[in-house]
């Protein structure tokens, strides 16, 4: 029983001075997060490779463990390629110069504790939220490998669409004076009807921020 209290004293000592030393941290935060987004997808129907990212947010300290903002993020084009389906190619493999873009405004909500570690504080946090999605795919040369040989034609994916979506995931902020440094992995859902492998992603980024 002398155990088990102690143990108990020992978790909501940490749970208050992580609680205590958070309320010295700044309330603002802005980031921008440098990134790669990685398609979460098999080798299907128009698979896209993976590309460079950048997303920026701000952040308003609601309270010692709840941080909400609004966040914008742009992927930079992932190249298209997979099998095709649907006419005379049938089953072919194929890859294209076209790329398809992503543009995401989402509001944000960070839930976390931050904990003092001598001269910097150090803050996990899990993350999620949701809204407005845009994805664009430019006009390209798609080369098709058949039984016959190589052929080519324009690509037929080029197009945009607006739709809605959500995003989820975790991280770990490091504050030293009024820096950010850090790291978020992030799932993005595009939601427009279409196969879960083709218009979902996981979006590794490391953070770089102020505080105010």
């Amino acid at each position: 029983m002398l155990k088990i209290r102690s143990v108990a004293g020992v978790i909501s000592a940490l749970a208050v001075c992580g609680a205590a030393h958070a309320a010295d941290i700044p309330q603002w935060q802005y980031s921008i997060g440098p990134g790669i987004t990685i398609p979460a997808n098999t080798p299907t129907e128009n698979e896209r490779r993976p590309s460079v990212s950048l997303d920026a947010n701000a952040f308003y300290g609601w309270n010692s463990f709840v941080s909400i903002g609004p966040e914008i993020g742009y992927t930079f084009g992932m190249r298209n390629k997979g099998v095709i389906n649907g006419s005379a190619f049938h089953g072919d493999s194929y890859s294209s110069t076209a790329e398809t873009r992503l543009f995401h405004a989402t509001g944000e909500v960070k839930v976390g504790p931050a904990f003092n570690l001598g001269p910097l504080y150090v803050k996990p946090y899990a993350i999620g939220g949701g809204g407005f999605y845009w994805t664009h795919t430019t006009d390209g040369i798609m080369t098709v490998q058949t039984e016959n040989g190589v052929g080519q034609a324009p690509d037929p994916n080029e197009g945009n669409s607006s739709n809605g979506g959500w995003n989820a995931g975790a991280g770990v902020d490091v504050i030293v004076g009024g820096a950010l440094l850090g790291i978020d992995f992030r799932y993005h859902s595009v939601i427009n009807g279409g196969s879960a492998s083709n218009n979902d992603y996981f979006v590794p980024s490391l953070r770089l921020g102020l505080f105010y």
